[in-house]
């Protein structure tokens, strides 16, 4: 099985400084990926 990798592609938008965060959905699925922001952000999100 080949390995999946966005290292490169997520240090590339890393030093643009487009972005200002990520998440792996592997690691908390989709509630995850809007919980941990929304938590770290002091933001509320309504879905």
């Amino acid at each position: 099985m080949n390995k999946v990798s966005i290292v490169k592609e997520a240090t590339s938008l890393a030093r643009t400084k487009a972005v200002t965060a990520m998440y792996d959905p592997t690691r908390g699925g989709m509630a995850g990926g809007l919980i941990e922001p929304a938590t770290a952000s002091n933001t509320i999100i309504e879905v």
